[in-house]
């Protein structure tokens, strides 16, 4: 009896053990498709199995499913590094808005945009040390910041920073903070009868970093990568 009762412990412990120890073989990429975008969704996959651990997940199961139904399939995808949503169907059906590190592609000519994102591990939002102790900033007034309807940030004049318009990093958060495409985005400021203008693009995520440290006011995203590397202060999107 004594054997069996250290036995049960000991195994106990061991579940207990794997319980809080992350994988070492977490998923790097989830990729969320459609049956109908089958193919794209594979030409991906195959591109990135070489060198990142691939899953992928078919929306069209989550036709008949309810809430519950649905949030379980969002925890299980969040897990990942990344997830990228195969055209927009799939962002329709399992709103993409639910994760914090997302990527969308149309075609696997993409490819290269998501290698760097798994890279880089994402995006962060960096602001100046004008703000205090703002910790937070909900997406939708982010959002109003980058199309300048919102002027100020915590009772200081705000101004926004991009990446250039082909860095992987801002056509991600173009899509998941202001909802466009980059060319959605310029047709936005073609049409818009004020007198604002487009903020800043910046060639670097270095140059990115200088602007800030040195620009009262000035708020931006680079890496996670690079923000863990400097001074500034990492502020959270809710």
């Amino acid at each position: 009896m004594k054997f069996i009762k250290i036995t049960f412990v000991c195994v106990s412990f061991l579940l207990a053990f794997i319980a809080v120890v992350p994988s070492a073989n977490a998923t790097d990429v989830f990729l969320v498709y459609a049956g109908e975008d089958k193919s794209i969704k594979k030409e991906v996959e195959d591109s990135l199995a070489k060198d990142f651990k691939v899953k992928s997940y078919n929306v069209d199961l989550l036709a008949l499913a309810d809430y519950s139904g649905k949030q379980k399939a969002i925890s299980k995808i969040s897990k990942a590094k990344l997830v990228v949503f195969i055209k927009d169907k799939a962002a329709e059906i399992l709103d993409k808005g639910s994760f914090p590190n997302v990527f969308s592609v149309t075609s696997g000519k993409d490819i290269d945009n998501v290698i760097a994102m798994i890279n880089s591990k994402g995006y962060v939002l960096i602001l100046s040390d004008a703000y205090g102790n703002l910790s937070a900033i909900p997406s939708l007034k982010l959002k109003d910041i980058y199309l300048r309807t919102e002027v100020e940030l915590n009772g200081v004049k705000v101004n926004p920073v991009h990446l250039p318009e082909d860095n992987p990093l801002r056509i991600a958060f173009v899509d998941n903070i202001i909802g466009m495409s980059s060319e959605e985005l310029k047709q936005y400021w073609l049409k818009d009868g004020s007198k604002n203008v487009p903020p800043k693009s910046l060639s670097s995520e270095e140059l990115v970093i200088k602007y800030i440290a040195r620009k009262k006011g000035s708020i931006g995203y680079v890496s996670r990568t690079t923000a863990e590397s400097s001074n500034l202060k990492i502020i959270e999107i809710k």
